[in-house]
């Protein structure tokens, strides 16, 4: 996945087109400037933030379609980049 990945779901989803719901977490490389975070779909997630993407996946439990955006995944991810999670 290339940095553009978060303007292309975003465009999608403007036209309507939202992701499917196959309760997949990509993991895309974070934007420029201070920005980071998780995006939430109907069952799909996108973690964008310069992360490893197998901590990613060792972080969720398979299946979780919560944990994503829940507050133990959050508050590591926020630990992983030295940010607090309200500055995500």
């Amino acid at each position: 996945m290339d940095v553009e990945r978060v303007s292309e779901l975003l465009g999608e989803l403007v036209a309507g087109r939202p992701p499917a719901p196959d309760g997949l977490v990509e993991v895309v490389p974070q934007p420029p400037g201070p920005v980071a975070g998780i995006l939430a779909f109907a069952a799909h997630h996108v973690v964008a933030a310069d992360v490893d993407p197998a901590w990613v996946h060792e972080q969720l439990p398979p299946g979780d379609l919560v944990a994503p955006v829940g507050p133990v995944f959050v508050g590591a991810l926020a630990e992983r980049l030295g940010v607090r999670p309200s500055s995500l």
